[in-house]
């Protein structure tokens, strides 16, 4: 670093060292991943209530089977990643 007035700052430093893992990113990157992982979501709870109702269920108790199991394991993996 340079103590001389009117110098640039020195640039910052990077590692680029194989085996280090950046956590975060750019917002926009973060915003479509959520989207993804939303819409693989609604695909597999879609498919899931249609196997239910297509081997004999109400639509409405596959519907509610459906979310219960999806939103247990979205808590459970949630608390798992902590």
């Amino acid at each position: 670093m340079s103590f001389l007035p009117h110098t640039p700052p020195d640039p910052p430093e990077t590692i680029d060292e194989p085996g280090v893992m950046h956590i975060g990113g750019p917002r926009g990157k973060r915003v479509w991943h959520f989207i993804r992982w939303m819409m693989v979501f609604a695909v597999v709870a879609g498919l899931m209530t249609g196997l239910f109702v297509r081997f004999g269920a109400t639509t409405l108790w596959a519907t509610g089977l459906v979310l219960f199991m999806l939103g247990y394991m979205a808590l459970m993996s949630r608390w798992a990643g902590k």
